[in-house]
């Protein structure tokens, strides 16, 4: 399984997207590590042939995506918070759809806060909110098994969005899977800070804080999780050693 994951210019089952996300990204020689599509993939990459596009490389992903898209894909997942990587996302979608009718899903922060506007867009078939891991998981194996998807806890559609809103899934930091790094090309994801490489690490998840700016509030209900001291150790020492940041 993990060998046919690897060729990642074959036909992929699930595609997850990154669209650009505005001027900030000029500020750094490298685009910050796509985390969440990390995680999106974490629980699933072992079952299905996943490849990631990152519209941040330039315009080579629409060939990128034209490559990844066949008749075995499942669904496309995208990842999307408030602001301007909403230009991009949509830009990426309006090429999915006339490369074919699997689902699009639309996952991150922007979703999760306001689900009922982007349901109506015509590019979103499908809305994770909140933390995705377990619920795209659950859901990628619904659409590959011509499942009903509406009682998935955290999966959102126009038909359910009235009862479903509320089922958000925390997760326990420690049972997270390690991130699927053999997924991307590390080496084009670590900008460099004070002459050395860099490479974001998530160990915790939420803030107990109320900031009125922040998205806290809503997506993670003002509560804060972390990983073990010895698990988060672990696991730097691997990357550390792994990708030589």
């Amino acid at each position: 399984m993990r060998k046919r994951i690897m060729t990642v210019m074959s036909r992929a089952e699930v595609v997850l997207l990154h669209p650009a996300g505005g001027y900030w990204e000029l500020f750094r020689d490298a685009p910050n590590m796509p985390l969440n599509l990390l995680c999106a993939a974490s629980q699933i990459y072992e079952r299905y042939n996943v490849r990631i596009i990152d519209q941040r490389h330039g315009l080579g992903w629409r060939d990128d995506l034209k490559r990844a898209i066949g008749k075995d894909t499942i669904c496309v997942g995208i990842t999307t918070y408030t602001g301007p990587s909403i230009v991009g996302a949509l830009s990426m979608c309006r090429m999915v759809r006339e490369l074919t009718k699997a689902p699009i899903v639309w996952g991150g922060i922007h979703v999760s806060l306001m689900p009922w506007q982007s349901l109506d867009h015509p590019c979103v078939d499908m809305i994770v909110v909140g933390e995705g891991e377990l619920a795209f998981s659950n859901l990628v194996d619904a659409l590959a098994t011509d499942r009903d998807t509406n009682g998935i806890p955290g999966v959102l559609t126009t038909k359910n969005i009235a009862i479903a809103h509320g089922q958000q899934l925390f997760l326990k930091m420690d049972e997270l899977p390690p991130l699927p790094y053999e997924l991307i090309n590390v080496e084009k994801y670590l900008p460099s800070f004070r002459g050395s490489k860099t490479m974001n690490f998530q160990t915790s998840r939420g803030c107990p804080m109320r900031c009125g700016f922040c998205y806290n509030t809503v997506f993670n209900k003002s509560a804060w999780r972390a990983m073990s001291a010895p698990v988060v150790i672990s696991r730097i020492k691997k990357t550390v050693l792994d990708h030589g940041i």
